[in-house]
């Protein structure tokens, strides 16, 4: 199934969920980000009704600067689509995010001033064997468009009985757009 979800940017920050976080601000602390901590995500161009798509960089934040993502244990409790363009709002939702584990993790440096951060979370699901990731992201017709994809395990799954929250966590460059989220949700059947 595919979903486009339309939603202007409110502030610095573009939501798609209720969340309990402090009030956001428009502060912009520049930050310096290391590159060699990241892995690099991209996907060919896309094709959109006037043909001009333009793939743009995502890089996923790595496990050892983010173990709630890797382990579904975020505290993120409801569907969200987030665009992040401040320091300040990054900082809160990192909080949120890692409310669940017992050290909270130091936060990731971004320079805001070249780059913006991107949160999709699943919401709490009842069991193992769901999962968020960006797949990638393009501009197009002067958006940004990108593409999530939800895993979600089959009838036939064995999965953990223990909840969860699955989070992906992405930074790319930093474009003042409207951001389009197209959401896929695909569901594995097991044998």
């Amino acid at each position: 199934m595919l979903v486009t979800l339309r939603w202007p940017i409110l502030r610095n920050v573009a939501l798609l969920a209720m969340l309990t976080l402090p009030e956001l601000t428009n502060s912009s602390v520049i930050g310096t980000a290391t590159h060699q901590d990241y892995q690099a995500v991209t996907g060919p161009a896309v094709p959109t009704e006037t043909g001009r798509a333009t793939p743009v960089p995502i890089t996923r934040l790595n496990p050892r600067q983010c173990p709630s993502c890797r382990f579904a244990t975020s505290g993120i409790k409801e569907k969200l689509r987030l665009v992040i363009r401040d320091r300040d709002a990054w900082r809160d939702v990192w909080k949120v995010i890692n409310e669940r584990v017992l050290r909270l993790p130091s936060l990731p440096e971004i320079d805001f001033s070249r780059e913006m951060i991107v949160v999709v979370g699943l919401g709490q699901k009842p069991s193992g064997g769901y999962s968020i990731l960006v797949d990638r992201a393009y501009e197009a017709d002067d958006e940004l468009q990108i593409d999530v994809v939800s895993r979600s395990p089959g009838q036939t799954c064995a999965v953990t009985a223990v909840l969860t929250e699955s989070v992906d966590v992405v930074r790319l460059p930093r474009m003042e757009h409207s951001v389009i989220f197209h959401d896929t949700e695909i569901v594995h059947e097991c044998k």
